[in-house]
């Protein structure tokens, strides 16, 4: 019972400002760790990106290793991968310190006595003092290796400070410092928090505040929020800037700063439970987010209508332009077939070349040909105009290739060109079909004379076209077509 007040006391609201306040004394940057809960568990640190993961643990000493790629150019002969050391020791107070330790990852095959260090780091065991003392041997002697000491508190707010040994050659000027800050800063952020609405690689929302002699823990925390809602409002003029057209997912981004807006509550939170604000200012910031996270949401909804409009007319038009195409390209088959025929054999000719019953038979025959043919067609085709029909008026929900559940420019470009893409298909397998159908009907005696005469007289093939079927050949016009044709081309 005793222990457990105990460890009540030392993370109570007291405990923590006055952990906060130590820290800010020896502090040369403060920062802010997105913590919703408002507590970080240092238990459950990770390895940050990178290669050559290490990660150790042994009784609330840490021990977090990778090698990180910081080179933003490709110039020639630079390389931008560095090796980074966390250590962190936690108690049961509401605070944890350790050091970072940055150094490029070509020592480590270049200069023994880092071969040696890492060394330490990677054999079984925790190095404890004995990796301390290598690091602050090797500032010493090497330039390139930096050292960063950082405390942080529960509620995420960390303090920085950078080690300088006091050699001439070691970076000193206040940008340099507040850049290794910076990146050893990202580093612990990425191992203590495991991010939910975005990725470490894209993730600089949250930076740290460089500070000035004279500056309070008040300033410093009131500059990080202003700083994080600076964050926010650029990135949204920056996804603002962006061509739709190659927008990856505009919800998603949405969705993932949505996210971080409630993050930056939180900070607001932790610097309320500092002291660093009062009951009303911290109100106001509250307000502020609510009112950023509803103008995310009205932008989204305006850019989504703004594009679903065009889209929504771009199908209807589509749908209309195709239905018109299939009923005037059948209509002018139908035409065609019904004048070529008529007007060699209609009923108005009283020529007595054709009987009744020859007519009757041959319109029959062409209604079969026609109706087999326009069926394949047109059973299937309607439906899939029905169905395109619909998804331009939004009665349906998207098909497989747009399983998104928030549509995007991209995705919905996507969805058009493999609609398009389906339909040419389908428009060439009817014609394959269409003329396969021909030809098996072609084939059956009853029916292959009619069908010759037809194709022959609406030009779709001539004579010399029937040399390659021997056997079709012997099969007889039907109805003695040709002895008409000439008899009523003659009147």
């Amino acid at each position: 019972m005793s222990h457990s007040v105990e460890d009540a006391s030392l993370n109570s609201p007291k405990s923590l400002i006055h952990a906060a306040h130590a820290a800010f004394k020896n502090s040369q940057a403060i920062g802010w760790i997105p913590c919703l809960s408002g507590d970080l568990n240092f238990s459950l640190m990770r390895c940050g990106m990178g290669d050559d993961a290490i990660e150790k643990n042994d009784n609330g000493y840490h021990i977090v290793s990778s090698i990180k790629d910081w080179n933003d150019y490709t110039e020639d002969g630079k390389d931008g991968r560095f090796r980074v050391i966390l250590q962190m020791h936690e108690d049961q107070g509401p605070a944890a310190k350790g050091s970072i330790c940055i150094y490029p990852a070509a020592l480590e095959i270049e200069n023994p006595e880092m071969k040696d260090l890492i060394g330490l780091v990677c054999r079984d065991g925790m190095p404890g003092e004995e990796l301390d003392h290598a690091i602050e041997a090797a500032m010493q002697s090497i330039p390139e290796v930096y050292l960063i000491h950082y405390e942080t508190i529960r509620s995420g707010l960390s303090f920085l400070k950078f080690i300088d040994p006091g050699r001439e050659d070691l970076v000193t000027d206040r940008e340099g410092k507040r850049l290794l800050m910076r990146q050893a800063f990202y580093y612990l952020k990425y191992a203590l928090h495991n991010h939910k609405h975005h990725n470490d690689d894209e993730d600089s929302t949250a930076s740290i505040i460089t500070l000035n002699e004279g500056d309070s823990l008040k300033k410093a925390t009131r500059l990080l929020v202003s700083d994080y809602v600076g964050a926010l409002v650029l990135a949204k003029r920056r996804i603002k800037g962006i061509e739709r057209a190659t927008i990856d997912g505009l919800g998603a981004i949405v969705s993932r700063y949505q996210g971080k807006i409630a993050y930056g509550k939180s900070l607001v939170a932790a610097v309320e439970e500092l002291g660093c604000a009062s009951a009303t200012e911290a109100g106001r910031q509250y307000k502020r987010f609510d009112n950023m996270a509803e103008s995310w949401l009205s932008w989204w909804s305006a850019e989504k209508a703004d594009f679903e409009r065009p889209v929504q007319e771009r199908r209807k038009s589509d749908a209309r332009a195709m239905i018109a195409s299939t009923v005037a390209i059948f209509g002018v088959l139908m035409f065609v077939l019904w004048r070529n025929f008529v007007g060699f054999c209609g009923p108005t000719k009283d020529t007595g070349a054709c009987a009744a019953i020859e007519y009757s038979e041959s319109l029959l025959s062409l209604y079969k040909l026609t109706s087999a043919t326009a069926g394949v067609w047109f059973i299937p085709f309607s439906l899939f105009l029905f169905v395109y029909w619909l998804r331009a008026n939004g009665f349906m929900i998207a098909p497989e290739w747009r399983t998104k559940a928030i549509i995007t420019t991209t995705v919905e470009y996507k969805a058009d060109s493999e609609y398009r893409r389906i339909l040419v298909m389908y428009v060439l397998a009817m014609l394959a079909l269409t003329i396969g159908i021909i030809f098996v009907a072609m084939s059956l005696p009853e029916s292959n004379a009619i069908i010759k005469d037809i194709l022959l007289r609406i030009g779709i093939l001539d004579l010399g076209f029937w040399d390659q079927f021997p056997a079709l050949n012997e099969v007889p016009i039907a109805n003695d077509l040709p002895a008409l044709r000439t008899e009523h081309n003659a009147q």
